[in-house]
């Protein structure tokens, strides 16, 4: 998710089950022990199971869940960043949105230290490669408050021995009634010891129908008015003002 980190459904990243077919073949040709060759193929029926949508391109659309701290699925318990006593550093995020509309905002904490990289035991098993651990912070404003300001810690865990460091401000959006929650978070800015110290952002949604919903269900998708660069995108990780506006064009959104 920067996104994908907590929990990006596995079929994504496999857009054509003839790639576990050939997964498989791999696996049945391997010299691994029998018990283990049982456990690979498992593990490879079970992907496909996940994927099955991609023969027919329907993936299923499934609304997220608010969570105020999620740590991601390859997080070592061992390495669980220490909440930080005293923090000093805050990104202060505040604006507008549509009534009617609730976002979420995170901030994710993520691991430096190349010896804390990890993996979950079913991606290792597929031979995926190590990946930074990470942990994500929320806060929700509710569809009834069009206005809003938060404080979001900067330096919320210490650096301790993998050196958790903050990478990425988020959000995601949705109309409660219409849906149940998002269908993903979208990043705003990255967060590095070079950013800026204040920055605006301003995104016009519409509502329009995912191909692949056979609900027919009008999800909200945002696009900003200007083209955002590079260096518009990232943030001060010794602390930042933000600007947010989110705003809903019913004219344009599909009926």
């Amino acid at each position: 998710m920067v996104p994908g980190f907590d929990g990006t459904n596995v079929s994504a990243r496999f857009r054509s089950s003839e790639t576990i077919k050939q997964l498989g073949f791999i696996f049945i040709k391997s010299q691994a022990r029998p018990t283990m060759r049982r456990q690979l193929l498992c593990s490879i029926t079970l992907l496909w199971s996940h994927t099955a949508w991609c023969d027919s391109g329907q993936p299923p659309a499934v609304p997220l869940q608010f969570r105020e701290h999620v740590e991601a699925k390859q997080n070592r318990a061992s390495d669980r960043p220490e909440t930080n006593p005293s923090p000093q550093k805050a990104l202060l995020v505040q604006g507008t949105k549509a009534p009617g509309m609730e976002i979420w905002l995170d901030v994710g904490y993520a691991t430096t230290n190349e010896a804390c990289r990890s993996q979950t035991l079913f991606a290792r098993i597929l031979g995926a490669p190590d990946v930074i651990q990470v942990v994500y912070d929320s806060v929700r404003v509710p569809e009834e408050d069009t206005k809003f300001a938060f404080k979001l810690s900067l330096d919320r865990y210490l650096p301790g021995e993998c050196g958790w460091k903050p990478f990425v401000l988020r959000f995601a959006k949705f109309e409660p009634g219409v849906t149940s929650g998002p269908l993903f978070t979208t990043p705003i800015a990255v967060i590095r010891d070079n950013g800026k110290e204040n920055a605006e952002y301003t995104w016009v949604c519409h509502r329009e129908q995912k191909y692949h919903d056979l609900e027919k269900t009008p999800w909200l998708a945002c696009r900003s008015p200007r083209r955002i660069s590079n260096e518009d995108m990232t943030i001060s990780s010794n602390g930042a003002v933000v600007e947010i506006h989110l705003a809903i064009d019913t004219e344009s959104s599909e009926p």
